[in-house]
């Protein structure tokens, strides 16, 4: 097991490997983004990384507008799509022969999978086909027989946090390392995305607004964000970015009806880039539970906007308190705006806080060095 990043200092082969980043292509969201930070930061004189991509949609659309090729290869059944052991194995089967096929047509040296379904998916035509399976952990697990399987099928195993490491089965942490996502270090104008915001809003810019960035579903805790709008000055207003895809909207808009902060509270949608409507708070909340890494408090430590963040999962790994960020304990939406409240009656440690993170973020998260540390990776199992 391997808790540290290792920097890879190895000269790349005469003729550089093949690396395959299977997609879904139905779902895009933080995992997609990272891997696609991954892909474009490889070294191709070393490692040359191959895209597919099983469905038309939003992940096709964004590997387009990168510029990146891709294949495509429908499959009318992914593993995982859902949770009964035998539709798993039945679809996983009934795809194997094909990608497996495909896997030894183009010379594929390592399948390298980034979700849930494409962990599934994969591991099968991997191993048929004698290629070297790279299993990307990036959820905390529950304790359910597949991790078991792909533990056992994996070459290697890379986990995105130390809370997702332990969560791991045992015959999977021997062979894992722990890597942080990527995120390109580009901070926005903050000014000039606070005018755009406030414009949008049709607030003035000195109007305190706090952020949330999340698709509306139980786990990001939307409803605490908005129990701790109420607690926080009238003056403040909260704005809230991300997909209904929990489809708690409905009672959101109950709920700020019930806490009179109607006036005050706006939703913002899916938003791409996400970077300049971060840059334009005062303060990011991220009340989830349960995440394994926390994209959204990473896109807030290089934005230079101060966090506020559940004591949970992944925060813990990515947060040191009073130093790039503030924990509260989850679910407590007193707690939660009493720090919110103190960074914006202090704006000296906000702005401390904000400068560390965003120091420590353009180290840790540096795209380059973990492409390096990923390649490390794959030459270690050869």
């Amino acid at each position: 097991m391997n808790t540290t990043l290792i920097i890879g200092t190895r000269a790349p082969p005469v003729k550089p490997r093949r690396v395959v980043f299977p997609f879904s292509g139905d779902s895009l969201g933080g995992s997609t983004f990272s891997a696609l930070t991954l892909i474009e930061s490889l070294d191709p004189a070393h490692w040359q990384p191959r895209l597919v991509v099983h469905r038309p949609g939003p992940v096709a659309e964004e590997i387009g507008r990168r510029g990146i090729a891709h294949d495509m290869i429908p499959l009318e059944r992914l593993a995982g799509a859902t949770p009964n052991p035998l539709a798993i194995a039945w679809s996983a089967a009934v795809a194997a022969p094909r990608l497996a096929a495909w896997l030894a047509r183009e010379a594929i040296d390592v399948v390298h999978t980034n979700d849930l379904r494409m962990h599934l998916t994969w591991a099968a035509p991997a191993r048929l086909s004698g290629r070297r399976f790279v299993w990307h952990a990036r959820q905390i697990l529950s304790a359910a027989p597949p991790w078991r399987a792909l533990g056992a099928a994996a070459s290697a195993i890379i986990a995105v946090s130390p809370s997702v490491l332990v969560t791991l089965p045992e015959n999977a942490r021997r062979k894992a390392s722990v890597v942080p996502n990527p995120l390109p270090f580009d901070p926005p104008d903050r000014i000039a995305a606070r005018r755009s915001l406030a414009w949008e809003l049709g607030i003035a810019v000195d109007v305190p607004v706090i952020g949330f960035v999340g698709n509306l579903m139980t786990q990001k805790r939307p409803l605490t964000f908005l129990r701790m709008a109420r607690r926080l000055s009238v003056a403040a207003h909260f704005v809230l970015a991300g997909d209904d895809r929990g489809g708690l909207r409905s009672e959101a808009e109950t709920l700020i009806a019930d806490l009179g902060i109607g006036g005050r509270v706006h939703f913002l949608g899916y938003r791409n880039p996400i970077l300049p409507v971060i840059a334009a708070c005062d303060v990011l909340v991220a009340p989830g539970v349960g995440d394994s890494f926390g994209r959204t408090v990473i896109e807030a430590m290089v934005a230079g906007t101060p966090v506020v963040a559940s004591d949970s999962g992944g925060h813990r790994d990515l947060v040191a308190p009073e130093k790039t960020g503030l924990l509260f304990p989850p679910d407590d939406a007193e707690v939660g705006a009493a720090l919110v409240a103190r960074l914006l009656a202090e704006p000296d440690v906000a702005e401390d806080i904000a400068r560390g993170a965003q120091s420590e973020a353009r180290v840790r998260y540096s795209p380059a060095t973990i492409a390096s540390t990923i390649m490390a990776i794959y030459d270690s199992i050869d």
